[in-house]
């Protein structure tokens, strides 16, 4: 429990310095215009790490003659969540107005 505490903390406190780090004004918006940053941010970081994650255990499954199906799969999924988690949150608060 202590350590959920301490991500959502992390990740409040670690919010608006990548909006801030977007370069530009919009950040101060309420939610709507952070959101759109994070949603940037985060597809552009995160599409390429799970790129080299998914070559990763591809390239280990070839070394090691041990291609784990689980193993791709939690990697595809991981892609597919931080893809489509930021639209499905803007969704969600769109239907919340």
């Amino acid at each position: 429990m202590k350590s959920l505490k301490n991500l959502i903390l992390t990740f409040s406190v670690l919010a608006p310095f990548n909006a801030m780090a977007a370069g530009n004004g919009e950040w101060i918006k309420p939610a709507t215009g952070l959101l759109e940053n994070l949603e940037s941010g985060l597809v552009t970081f995160g599409v390429p790490v799970v790129g080299i994650a998914v070559l990763l255990v591809g390239i280990g499954g070839a070394l090691f003659l041990n291609l784990d199906p689980k193993k791709m799969g939690v990697v595809i999924g991981a892609g597919a969540l931080i893809t489509v988690g930021p639209a499905a949150i803007k969704g969600l608060l769109a239907l919340a107005q």
